[in-house]
């Protein structure tokens, strides 16, 4: 009897050491326990403010801001977690950032997050993650443009890995349909609701013609234009995207308020105007058409439901405790903005100099003309570190053999010169304009010869 009850005794001690090895065990490989929103509390007390004086300072400067950190963040926490890798440079050209699916992600997300960074390294050095920082930023970016404010959870670590091949089957795509979209957010324990909320998102930001040209023009054999989009938007995408259109062109997602916050998305869905397919098919699919018009109906109930999925997406996959390194004190990633490019400043010791004016309006001029791509190329400057990465605003590629015969000499006559600019659109009015340039500026004696000529025959035609 005395056995027995000691067998059972040492059977119900065995039962409550091995529930709490599991539970140990699911903090650790989780680390959704060990986040918390006063990580920072001692360690970098003002850390919040920071990041929301740089965001909010950068956005002031662009709003394309806003988007751009909100979408950055969500495409680092759907490939390895919520870890920053999206953020890390591969010389190689083969990290995270150089996959297809973010080539498209805006410079300006990632200098945001590089402008809070250095400035919480001013303040709190090798404290705060560049996980975290992104968190931080991208509440801010809500914020800004009208969407409710939430608690962020933080204690997040950075991922050391960052490679193009994991980003495969990681992110939504234009196209996608429901079924998938679902299957690829319950993979990170994000549910249908989390999926529309998020997806709420795209009220503000914009896309690239090609995401949607099929909707447009030859959606089937059976009917050019996608059934399922109002034929008065799809009118107007033509108008905005026409065949051929610069591959850089954008449009906007919500368009009723591309620059807030709100819920007009979902109205906008209900009423046949969602840009891509994988917006659409959320009122389409009978299965997450309530919600869409719940949320159209309702924005505190949206505004609700995304706080919710955010601090869900917070939560995937976060590295914790010893998992990789707590902060990558100098984020190895190149922005994809001009703003501080790879060049050498021109920038004179005293700006105040007129010459600022001439120098700037010539280097526009000279920027455009080489292949007609006003994408400051001019300004990047050749180092051994070669940026490897394509861009959907500013252009990577900078060779001198490109500029041969793109743009006007001091000596060149009128017919050189109108079929100069001919080649880049421009026609004999926008020749005569843009050569009014020259109201400031200086050259050689020979500007004066090209300016006779280009007078002598502007009579000859008139």
């Amino acid at each position: 009897m005395f056995s027995r009850e000691k067998a059972r005794k040492k059977m119900e001690d065995w039962r409550i050491l091995c529930s709490i090895l599991m539970v140990i065990m699911m903090v650790i490989e989780g680390g959704e326990a060990q986040l918390s929103e006063n990580f920072y509390s001692s360690s970098c007390p003002r850390l919040e403010r920071i990041v929301q004086q740089a965001v909010k300072k950068k956005h002031d400067q662009t709003f394309v801001t806003a988007p751009a950190t909100l979408r950055l963040f969500f495409h680092d926490c759907l490939v390895q977690g919520c870890d920053a890798s999206v953020m890390i440079f591969s010389p190689n050209g083969d990290a995270e950032k150089d996959s297809d699916s973010d080539l498209s992600l805006a410079g300006d997300g990632f200098d945001t997050v590089i402008k809070a960074k250095q400035a919480v390294e001013a303040v709190c050095p090798g404290v705060v993650s560049c996980a975290d920082i992104l968190a931080l930023a991208a509440r801010e970016a809500v914020v800004l443009t009208g969407g409710p404010s939430f608690s962020v959870e933080l204690g997040r670590r950075d991922g050391l890995r960052s490679k193009k091949s994991d980003v495969t089957n990681h992110l939504p795509k234009a196209d996608h349909k429901f079924n998938e979209l679902l299957n690829l957010f319950a993979k990170h324990g994000l549910n249908q609701t989390d999926l529309v909320a998020l997806s709420g998102a795209h009220t503000i930001g914009a896309a690239h013609c090609s995401k949607f040209s099929k909707r447009i023009y030859n959606y089937s054999q059976f009917s050019p234009i996608d059934p399922t989009l109002d034929p008065l938007y799809a009118l107007q995408l033509q108008q905005q995207c026409p065949p051929g259109v610069n591959p850089n062109i954008v449009t906007f997602l919500d368009p009723l308020s591309s620059n807030t916050f709100d819920n007009s998305y979902y109205k906008s869905l209900i009423v046949g105007r969602g840009l891509l397919t994988s917006d659409q098919e959320l009122f389409t699919n009978p299965a997450s058409r309530p919600t869409v018009v719940d949320f159209a109906n309702n924005p505190g109930n949206f505004n609700a439901a995304f706080i919710t999925a955010m601090r869900k997406l917070g939560r995937v996959d976060v590295k914790t405790g010893n998992q990789e390194s707590r902060t990558l004190e100098q984020p190895e990633v190149e922005s994809r903005t001009v703003e501080q490019p790879g060049a050498e400043s021109r920038t004179l010791e005293k700006p105040e100099t007129f010459v600022t004016a001439q120098a700037t309006l010539r280097l526009f001029f000279h920027d455009c003309f080489v292949e007609g791509r006003c994408d400051a190329s001019i300004m990047i400057f050749r180092t051994k570190r070669r940026c490897r990465e394509r861009c959907s605003r500013d252009g990577l590629i900078s060779n001198r053999s490109r500029v041969k015969g793109h743009f006007p000499d001091a000596d060149c006559d009128f017919k050189q010169l109108q079929t100069m600019f001919a080649k880049h659109r421009l026609n004999e009015i926008d020749l005569i304009a843009s050569l009014g340039a020259h109201t400031i500026g200086a050259s050689q004696l020979t500007l004066h010869l090209t300016l006779t000529k280009l007078r002598n025959s502007c009579k000859s035609t008139a």
